[in-house]
């Protein structure tokens, strides 16, 4: 058994040592290489470039600088990603209720998903459900056709309008046919060809 009261300076290549060595403080100005594992329990800090191959963490990690993942961070199944320091949001994949994914707002304010080019809501392939356009329209789809657009002064319906009401303030202009089963006007109708009024019907005027 050796025992240093001082410091042991080592002024060769090689430090061999066989047995077990216990070293409070340790500076090393070189490249150490181990061929074994390294076992930490205290802090481990390290000011320059470290290549690690494989990382475990049991606890928890603090970053303070930019995390460069080149291939991909994989979140298993079922684990939340929480973002902001009171987990104002979260992703997460639920595999045991049914394969879905979701994304939760929990903080205050709203959850805002923005675009500064084309925002498109759809399939992962060329179907669409949604599309949005900057300063322009937005197109709503069903089974990957068109069926409703706004523009700068209302909206345009491809196909067939279902309401089981409407209320019109301004003109009505109608192209096409029109079946009407009960009419109320309050004002005045001006029809410019003939006025044909059959099955039995009446024109009462006042």
């Amino acid at each position: 058994v050796a025992t240093f009261g001082g410091n042991v300076d080592v002024n060769g290549n090689v430090f061999d040592a066989d047995g077990h060595v216990e070293l409070d403080n340790v500076n090393i100005a070189g490249v150490t290489t181990f061929a074994g594992n390294i076992d930490a329990n205290g802090d481990l800090d390290v000011d320059g470039h470290t290549n690690l191959d494989h990382v475990n963490v049991s606890g928890t990690s603090t970053i303070t600088g930019v995390l460069y993942p080149n291939n991909g961070i994989r979140v298993p199944d079922n684990i939340y990603s929480y973002f902001g320091s009171g987990n104002d949001l979260s992703i997460r994949h639920d595999a045991s209720g049914g394969d879905h994914s979701y994304i939760f707002h929990h903080g205050a304010g709203v959850l805002k998903i923005g675009s500064d080019t084309q925002m498109v809501l759809g399939e992962t392939g060329p179907r669409n459900y949604i599309e949005m356009n900057p300063n322009s329209d937005v197109k709503l789809y069903f089974n990957n056709n068109q069926k409703l657009a706004t523009s700068n002064t209302g909206i345009t319906i491809t196909g067939t309008a279902v309401a089981t009401g409407a209320d019109i303030n301004g003109d009505l202009d109608v192209d096409g046919h029109t079946n009407l089963d009960n009419v109320s006007i309050a004002g005045v109708t001006t029809t410019s060809g003939l006025l044909d009024i059959n099955a039995g019907g009446q024109a009462n005027t006042f």
